[in-house]
């Protein structure tokens, strides 16, 4: 009997476990192409947004143990506010307590200001992300916050650990211009993920009408007309037509205008103060002063109810935001030439060098020191309750967890190997694969697409069916910006003979300008050192008379002892080619001694410029390293060295957005 009874409890306890044993779900959006009626995509549609998504799923996958089936993803014209909805519903009802749950969205972003919005972390503030389908009636294309908080707080009634990734960004900045005497880098500008709603067309919902009562003679007796087009709403298939536009003998309007105009038009109007409103309850308004576009924000008058997740006690709720609420999201190329929103593509690589059991306090702070040290001008924003950071990302069982991700040989051909996962498994050109059913056997990839990679059996011992497990994931890339550095075989104590003898007696003249010169805008020469006693002369065309303004730039040789560990540091740097020619070359490492002067030593700057040619504009940068004499001529150059080496790897973000490669 107590064998029996010890049997029961023992059941009871594997049962009780089996029950409560931890599922995940997710839900993955990514639009890249937008439609402003069904089938005709729209000019403001993305690139990178699938493989975004389709990254984070292999991500969910290989790293934190989720399921195929239970991955829900919506893709362009699928990924509609209903689609969405259901999406969600069907996630909602297979969890259960203890469950995890992601949602990830890739896409547009808007944000809306909101005279009912007081909260002060919103600042009168709404945001929302677009989804796909433009052209849904009163605006059903935007899911608002108000959508989200209500959807993720059934999650958290339910104690489902919720977290939410969203790459998409929520207004935009207005550009700006200004002069200056130097030459300043003006990087191309990111593909941002920001929709203006005057891009987008409204259409008003159109119902089948009720039908007209009708008098003995035959006369209307239903006369209300809301819209006031002429056609009585009894019979009117849209009661939401705007004043002055044509409509047809069914009340439809006859021409497609945009949700800018709409609100412009209604705002006022007290008859669409109810029709304007959207299944949320929401209301459109506009203040008239201002347009909706990138720069500018629409106007909403929902009030917020719902509570924030991350706000509710032991909620479990994490998110994290690819920009701050008025910030754009970038959209970039990464190292193996794929498209990807600059967030996410950060996110992907912290995975590729730390294991997924990081905790979240400590991802949060190395997504933000990557964004800045890939030189992205946007802040990711992370919201919490605070029992999530010391978890992993997604709040998975431990057990749950890997460091590896596996593919399998596919086939076999004339020794080059093609394995089943690619690019969004994080398996790129250059990484090396060891075989785990043969011993010893490690291949290189050669080639790699979204799906797939390639590599090269020389020994032809792989087999269909064989797994690979990635051992490194150092990649090979392209080079981003080609630097010519000048080179003159100079050694320390040369060098400073050449400054005291030459550059020094040079700097006295009064017409010796350098990069503190406070007239660099004045006429002059650029007299560029090809030796000590070689040098090119540039003359500014637009020579004046002036006696008080003609000056000359000298700018100086760069000694070899200098350079040579400088070039051996950038050569290891894939994103940078080092040519030997200055035609071949985006920009040139320049040299300028700076004379004393009051309140000021001497010392050298060291800046990259394009090419110096006969010019009418700025010989310097305004990005430069300046240093004192005492550095340059010390015992050790090291610490300068990295210097040189930093204002290097700044040339990249002068010529390209694309991601540098961190290998």
């Amino acid at each position: 009997m107590h064998k029996a009874l010890k049997l029961i409890v023992a059941v009871c306890c594997l049962c009780q476990t089996f029950v409560h044993a931890q599922n995940q779900y997710a839900v993955l959006v990514g639009i890249n192409d937008y439609y402003q009626a069904p089938g005709v995509k729209h000019e403001h549609s993305l690139h990178g947004c699938v493989n975004d998504a389709n990254s984070i799923r292999e991500l969910l996958l290989n790293r934190f143990g989720f399921k195929r089936s239970n991955i829900d993803s919506l893709y362009d014209s699928s990924a509609t506010k209903a689609n969405l909805l259901k999406a969600f519903h069907r996630s909602l009802a297979k969890c259960r307590e203890g469950d995890a749950f992601v949602f990830y969205y890739s896409g547009h972003g808007a944000w809306m200001t909101n005279p009912y919005q007081t909260d002060s972390v919103k600042r009168r503030m709404s945001q929302g992300m677009v989804m796909s389908n433009l052209y849904a009636p009163n605006l059903e294309c935007l899911f608002t916050d108000e959508d989200i908080k209500t959807v993720f707080n059934l999650f958290v009634d339910k104690k489902v650990k919720v977290t939410a990734i969203f790459d998409c960004c929520f207004s935009g900045l207005l550009p700006a211009g200004w002069t200056s005497d130097y030459w300043m880098a003006f990087p191309p500008p990111p593909e941002e993920k920001s929709m203006s709603l005057g891009n987008i067309t409204y259409r008003t919902e159109k119902k089948k009408p009720v039908g007209c009562r009708v008098d003995s003679l035959g006369r209307t007796l239903d006369t209300l007309d809301t819209d006031g087009d002429g056609v009585p709403d009894c019979r009117d298939w849209e009661i939401a037509s705007l004043p002055n536009v044509p409509v047809d003998s069914l009340g439809v309007m006859m021409q497609t205008i945009s949700a800018e105009d709409y609100i412009k038009r209604t705002s006022n109007d007290p008859r669409f103060t109810k029709l304007s409103s959207d299944s949320s309850g929401f209301a459109l308004a506009v203040n008239n002063d201002r347009a909706f576009n990138l720069s500018d924000a629409l106007t909403v008058t929902y009030r917020p109810l719902a509570k924030r997740p991350f706000e509710r006690a032991n909620s479990g709720f994490l998110s994290l935001s690819a920009a701050s609420d008025i910030e754009l999201a970038a959209e970039i190329t990464d190292e193996a030439g794929l498209r990807h929103g600059a967030f996410t593509k950060a996110l992907l690589s912290l995975y590729k060098n730390n294991s997924s059991a990081l905790p979240v306090a400590d991802l949060l702070s190395k997504i933000t020191d990557l964004m800045q040290k890939q030189g992205y001008a946007q802040h990711p924003t992370y919201h919490y309750e605070r029992s999530r950071l010391t978890g992993n990302l997604v709040g998975v069982e431990q057990t749950k967890l890997s460091n590896t991700v596996t593919a399998k040989c596919v086939s076999v051909k004339n020794g080059i190997v093609t394995l089943d996962k690619g690019l969004y498994a994080g398996i790129a050109k250059g990484n090396l694969l060891k075989n785990t059913s043969v011993g010893n056997v490690t291949l290189q990839v050669t080639d790699a697409t979204a799906n797939t990679a390639t590599a090269f059996d020389k020994n032809s011992r792989t087999r269909a069916g064989a797994v690979f497990q990635l051992v490194s994931r150092n990649s090979v890339s392209a080079p981003l910006v080609k630097l010519y550095i000048p080179q003159v075989s100079l050694s320390q104590p040369a060098f400073k003979t050449f400054l005291h003898k030459i550059i020094i007696p040079l700097s006295l003249r009064k017409d010796y300008a350098d990069y503190h010169y406070s007239h660099l805008s004045a006429a002059g020469d650029v007299i560029v050192l090809t030796g000590t006693k070689t040098y090119k002369k540039y003359s500014n065309p637009t020579q004046v008379d002036d006696a008080s303004k003609p000056y000359t730039i000298v700018l100086l040789p760069l000694p070899s002892y200098l350079t040579r560990p400088l070039k051996k540091m950038i050569a290891k740097n894939q994103s940078i080619q080092l040519v030997n020619r200055v035609d071949q070359a985006d920009y040139v490492l320049f040299l300028n001694y700076v004379k004393e002067r009051e309140g000021q030593p001497a010392g050298f700057v060291f800046y990259y410029h394009p090419p110096i040619e006969e010019h009418s504009w700025a010989v310097f940068s305004r990005d430069h390293l300046e240093v004192k004499p005492p550095e340059v001529f010390a015992k050790s150059l090291q610490a300068l060295t990295q210097k040189l080496y930093e204002l290097s790897t700044e040339t990249v973000r002068y010529k390209s957005t694309n991601w540098i490669n961190e290998n």
